[in-house]
């Protein structure tokens, strides 16, 4: 599960690129946004539908079996009508658990339970990234089988004991063990970053750079940590 168009493909790019993960659905649940670095006054319409082009393009640089589908929620400035600035380390709200069940809801409704399911950890605080991780948690409690990953670009921020104070969090929010998996894909970090660009209206070139680093101080490995019963 994605928050928004660019989330999976900053942090799970790798393994998108690769094709190990097989048959994916690619679910962007917050597609619906009025934010762009290349026109501020641009209707929400035309932003939604660049995102969306962008996502074709991306995708088209993974593999063939790789599906975009889409919820068509409004991110959190639009939802909220606040600043971009003010979604980071904002209380979750019963609104907010409402959505999160929602998602969890949709995502119940529409796969079964023969699928793994990957949501970020919600590394720098951000609502939307929050309201999905709590919808993971609800679908983990259903039975499927979850995973998190590092959000970039916001994991190149945390040092470690804010991942790992995290997963402690998650450990006692679940109630189940953890495992982290880390692979090493077989993708560069150019050929990600390459890929990346597909992104043109939602990136600019320091997000890049702080995916480069990340990724250079992990030896080019992604990390995911799966629940365990």
């Amino acid at each position: 599960m994605s928050p928004h168009s660019d989330d999976a493909a900053l942090s799970l790019g790798g393994l998108l690129l690769s094709g190990r993960l097989g048959i994916t659905e690619l679910l962007t649940v917050f597609s619906v946004s009025n934010c762009t670095f290349n026109d501020l006054d641009d209707t929400v319409e035309n932003i939604t539908r660049t995102r969306k082009m962008e996502d074709r393009e991306f995708s088209g640089l993974c593999n063939p079996e790789l599906r975009l589908s889409y919820m068509d929620m409004p991110d959190a400035p639009l939802r909220l009508g606040i600043d971009s600035a003010a979604v980071f380390d904002r209380s979750m709200l019963p609104e907010d658990r409402k959505i999160s069940r929602d998602i969890a809801g949709f995502v119940a409704e529409k796969y079964c339970f023969d699928i793994s399911v990957y949501a970020p950890l919600a590394l720098g605080g951000h609502i939307d990234h929050w309201i999905v991780l709590e919808a993971a948690c609800l679908l983990a409690d259903e039975g499927y089988r979850v995973f998190f990953y590092e959000d970039l670009p916001y994991a190149s921020a945390c040092s470690g004991n804010h991942i790992e104070e995290r997963i402690e969090f998650l450990k006692k929010k679940t109630g189940r063990k953890f495992s982290s998996r880390i692979s090493c894909p077989g993708v560069s970090i150019g050929e990600k970053i390459d890929a990346l660009k597909a992104y043109r209206s939602q990136l600019d070139s320091s997000m890049a750079e702080r995916v480069m680093r990340y990724h250079k101080k992990l030896n080019n490995h992604a990390v995911n940590y799966k629940i365990l019963e």
